[in-house]
């Protein structure tokens, strides 16, 4: 199920993008009852038209879409540059410079949040599915017996041994990490010579 967006727009608002920009980025992502708490507290003058077109989104989310204030966030807010206003003010030498009175646009996309039962009903198993499992859960006795039979060496498991002549091999897989350093231990000290267990130092 795709979210619902809803759009609404804020033109020539008299005021820089700039400015309108350093608090819009503040609230991008946010739920919407969050982020108008957030705007409520905020110092900056760019809050006002930013608040208003918030509460614009909400409520044609509730009038027209019918969608919950508590279901719906931030999904993206743009403000762009608008046409500027041209104004002039008096310079030395009797020249005039121009002042450029900037405007821009808002524009905040609402969108729905799914709730949990929504994602259930969309990514749960269906009926159909349901046999499957009680299928796989149906495993015959003979079946399991053999499973564990295999995957569990017994106990009084008689291993080879090693001919005459012949290094002992080791499996780490069955006898664990530390049987087979123990044993390779063993084997180091039945080859060292008389000297070097006298000169041996002993930790300890």
């Amino acid at each position: 199920m795709e979210s619902m967006d809803i759009t609404a727009h804020n033109r020539y608002v008299r005021m820089s993008a700039r400015k309108v920009r350093l608090l819009a980025d503040m609230i991008r992502g946010l739920d919407t009852q969050t982020a108008l708490e957030q705007l409520r507290y905020m110092t900056r003058a760019a809050r006002v038209p930013l608040e208003k077109t918030v509460r614009s989104a909400i409520a044609s989310a509730e009038n027209t879409y019918h969608v919950q204030k508590e279901h719906t966030f931030v999904k993206t807010i743009t403000v762009d540059i608008g046409p500027g206003l041209q104004r002039w003010r008096p310079r030395a030498f009797g020249r005039a410079a121009p002042i450029i009175k900037h405007l821009c646009h808002i524009t905040v996309v609402l969108g729905e949040k799914l709730d949990v039962e929504k994602r259930q009903g969309v990514v749960g198993t269906s009926k159909s599915a349901a046999p499957h499992s009680d299928e796989a859960q149906r495993v015959s006795p003979v079946a399991s017996e053999k499973s564990i039979s295999v995957a569990v060496a017994p106990a009084n498991e008689t291993r080879p041994t090693a001919a005459d002549g012949e290094k002992e091999i080791f499996d780490t897989a069955r006898e664990g990490r530390h049987e087979y350093a123990q044993k390779l231990n063993r084997e180091q000290k039945k080859q060292k010579g008389f000297l070097k267990k006298v000169f041996h130092r002993k930790s300890g």
